[in-house]
């Protein structure tokens, strides 16, 4: 482990509670931290101002990530509250400085507050130059992930079954989440920086929606005018995640941005009855047309999970050429992948897969090609889909 120079404590320390002032001045960056934490009483309490001044995580074994990297920040915390969940107060960052090799990120001030009016009651609030974020309502972080699964179990039962199965061994919880969040940000250079997400905004962004267990609703919806995800560009992306009837639906759709045109692109499904039915449609505007739609439906069984693709027909336009998708199925069970039939044609020109893929070397996917263009399947892999 690493060895901290400078250490210095002044104040009163009892088990699980502090107050005073802890100053460390080590080579690799200092910490001054002035207040009082109590973790022993009932609700814990946390009121202090910390100063840290050129930290360098990676040097202080803090963290394997960020090498050559130096974090400044004033933090001060007056909040009640050991979980998440259970916080009354707010934490305030100012003044951070995050340097690393050719890149300088700087921010003014992040402020979180939560407040609890009642028991069914709780706001969450996160501001800062680029971002605001809230959550309003009943919310329980560690039950979200339960919610969600109770949601899903209605409409795919066997796809949750065995984590379902897995949690009887654990203390059981009931979800009661019923809250709202809405969330906007202006750009990405927080999450990019920080936490290495290859993502870049260049227009105001908004996620907004509600999850209630009461009703057994949930509705998320996320517009992202344009964007970068590594080195791709996109415009007017958007998601819409909602149960409004008798089925879970999701929609998506980005226009990616491309030098000789752009490539639309659009993905609709929809969760009932232990299946799931999705179309995807694109279409370029580039000089050749590529284009088309595929359709599948998706069924699952139990104990063991097999999943059942059923691939409908449909057509496709390759380099202003139309092509036909015949029906065919695909199997997954027990880690083997059984592909019945698959074929795409044009005229006299196909492509057909039968055969099962699997870690066994006797099983065999075969692949018959009749004058086909290989140039083709990379352009579809290219559109971004």
């Amino acid at each position: 482990g690493y060895q901290y120079e400078n250490i210095r404590l002044d104040g009163e320390y009892k088990q699980g509670s502090f107050n005073g002032q802890l100053t460390i001045d080590d080579p690799n960056g200092s910490l001054h931290v002035n207040g009082a934490i109590n973790t022993e009483s009932r609700i814990p309490t946390f009121n202090f101002l910390a100063t840290v001044n050129r930290v360098r995580l990676n040097d202080l074994q803090l963290t394997e990530e960020y090498p050559d990297t130096e974090l400044s920040l004033k933090l001060r915390a007056n909040f009640t509250g050991g979980h998440v969940d259970e916080m009354n107060g707010e934490i305030n960052i100012d003044s951070l400085r995050f340097l690393s090799p050719g890149k300088l990120y700087t921010m003014d001030n992040l402020r979180i507050t939560s407040e609890t009016t009642d028991a069914q009651h709780k706001r969450l609030t996160v501001t800062s130059p680029s971002l605001r974020a809230s959550i309003d309502g009943n919310y329980s972080y560690r039950t979200l992930p339960l919610s969600l699964e109770h949601l899903v179990s209605h409409y795919l039962p066997s796809l949750i079954a065995k984590r379902e199965a897995k949690s009887k061994a654990k203390p059981h919880l009931t979800p009661e989440n019923d809250f709202g969040f809405d969330i906007h940000l202006s750009d990405a250079e927080l999450f990019s920086t920080l936490f290495h997400v290859p993502l870049t905004l260049y227009a105001h962004s908004t996620m907004k929606g509600y999850v209630s267990d009461r009703m057994e609703r949930i509705r998320i919806e996320g517009y992202f005018p344009r964007l970068r995800y590594k080195q791709k560009f996109y415009e007017s992306a958007m998601l819409l995640c909602e149960n409004p009837a008798d089925r879970l639906r999701a929609h998506a759709r980005f226009n990616e941005m491309k030098p000789d045109g752009a490539v639309n692109v659009t993905l609709d499904a929809n969760a009932y009855g232990d299946s799931i039915q999705a179309q995807l449609h694109w279409g370029n505007s580039g000089e050749a047309t590529y284009s088309g739609r595929l359709d599948a439906l998706a069924h699952f069984t139990p104990a063991p999970l097999k999943t059942t693709i059923q691939i409908r027909p449909s057509e496709l336009i390759l380099n202003d050429t139309i092509w036909n998708v015949h029906p065919a199925t695909v199997e997954i069970d027990s880690g083997k992948v059984h592909v019945h039939d698959f074929a795409v044609n044009h005229n006299e020109r196909h492509l057909h897969v039968n055969g099962t893929l699997s870690n066994s070397p006797e099983d065999t996917l075969r692949l018959d090609l009749n004058r086909i263009n290989i140039g083709y399947v990379f352009d579809i892999a290219d559109l971004g889909i």
